[in-house]
């Protein structure tokens, strides 16, 4: 039985430069996904209008008013009255606004979604609103960049994985204090880039959609200048730490790589699968099933346009399994992926699972969104099949593990509780 690839979508350029990717899908509903080329990395004075935090400032101040709907949150109370909803998320590289309605009312609610995110209203009021808004959520952000003490000190005191300080993300209080009407005005302009990405999936008329998208006055628009955290390593050594945030102790194994490509994702991410998968993992079939030591290991993978990282969390009863642990690690994992017949088996394995990662519009379109921003293109599903079948063999496994995952290029470090738990 053949299935189309749910990571492919029919792609035209506009008359006005935005690109225009549909996937449709027969389901009562659409969702719009609208990338631009705007994010944290270009909140600074060296661009046109910029300061700390101005980014993710206007895309607060996108949802206030619009010139098509000037009352404050008038257009918020008609998508609610539709059973629909919007939401938007400012990144390092990009700002991506998103709408989910029921199919019938996609041609009344697309104009107002657009004049929001493309001719919003910043009136000083609002904007004295947001300050207090913005400030707020920075507080909440106490171990930025992380959640928690943990994860504070995961990316910016073991792996060097921030891209840019708080106050780049939320601006500082003399930042907050200064924006007006005018600043963000001129700052906004610069999300009228022909550089502009849409995703439209669900069930829609392609001919409105693109007519609507038409109407947006881009023009092309230079490189806005970037100021981002380097990639790197602030203690890559093994080394311990006290934490308050946890009960048992916990092993970390990781690594960060500049190599943001496709290939070296669909490594990290099978290699990062074989060795913690839940069933027949090898860390999970040491750790737990052989030694009784940890109740499950888990992993974490993530990418960027700069970078690519990763980390296996290995939680043990006591300190006394970390010695062993690392005495075998690299061992094991090399023998692992040798290991031809259990490789075999974990690529069938990987794929079969693979079929349950598209199941909603959503699941589509968010992936697809990601990788184009990241990457500036879409993994389809045919390339990620192709891919296996060239290269989940021990040689090319052997040869990624040497550049992407050997003592010579990861970190580690065990994480304590400050106080032990009976």
């Amino acid at each position: 039985m053949q299935f189309g690839d749910r990571q492919e979508f029919i792609v035209q350029v506009l008359k006005n430069g935005i690109t225009l990717r549909c996937h449709p899908m027969e389901v009562p509903f659409v969702n719009v996904r609208v990338l631009i080329p705007v994010g944290n990395v270009h909140s600074h004075t060296g661009n046109e209008a910029g300061a700390l935090g101005i980014a993710h400032f206007l895309e607060h101040m996108c949802f206030e008013r619009s010139k098509l709907y000037p009352e404050k949150h008038a257009f918020e109370r008609l998508l609610s009255s539709r059973g629909s909803d919007w939401n938007a998320c400012t990144g390092p590289f990009a700002t991506e606004f998103y709408m989910r309605t029921p199919a019938e009312d996609l041609i009344e609610l697309l104009p107002g979604f657009l004049s929001h995110v493309f001719d919003p209203l910043l009136l000083e009021e609002d904007i004295d609103l947001q300050r207090g808004i913005v400030r707020n959520e920075r507080q909440q952000r106490k171990y930025f960049p992380g959640d928690n003490e943990l994860g504070e000190y995961q990316f910016t005191k073991w792996m060097q994985g921030r891209y840019f300080s708080k106050e780049q993300l939320f601006g500082d209080d003399a930042a907050l204090a200064a924006f007006s009407h005018e600043q963000l005005s001129a700052f906004q302009q610069h999300y009228l880039s022909d550089q502009i990405e849409v995703l439209v999936g669900g069930t829609f008329d392609e001919t409105a959609v693109r007519a609507a998208l038409e109407t947006i006055p881009t023009k092309p628009m230079h490189q806005l200048k970037e100021v981002r955290d380097e990639i790197g390593w602030a203690n890559r050594s093994y080394h311990e730490a006290t934490f308050k945030d946890i009960d048992i102790p916990e092993y970390f194994w990781g690594g960060n790589t500049a190599q943001p490509n496709l290939d070296t994702w669909l490594f990290i991410s099978f290699i990062t699968d074989y060795l913690t998968d839940a069933n027949t993992g090898i860390l999970t079939n040491w750790l737990r099933k052989e030694k009784g030591w940890s109740y499950g290991v888990s992993h974490a993978a993530w990418f960027a346009q700069d970078r690519i990282g990763w980390m296996v969390n290995m939680p043990v009863n006591d300190t006394d399994a970390v010695a062993a642990i690392r005495a075998e690690l690299h061992e094991r994992v090399r023998t692992a992926l040798a290991d031809a017949d259990s490789v075999r088996t974990a690529r069938i394995r990987v794929q079969k699972e693979s079929r349950f990662l598209f199941e909603t519009l959503a699941s589509r379109l968010d992936t697809a969104g990601d990788f184009l921003v990241e990457f500036g293109e879409i993994m389809t599903e045919t390339y990620a099949k192709d891919w296996f079948e060239a290269h989940v063999n021990p040689t090319d496994l052997t040869a990624a593990y040497e550049r992407l995952f050997s003592p010579k290029v990861t970190g580690e470090f065990l994480a304590l509780p400050t106080t032990q738990h009976s």
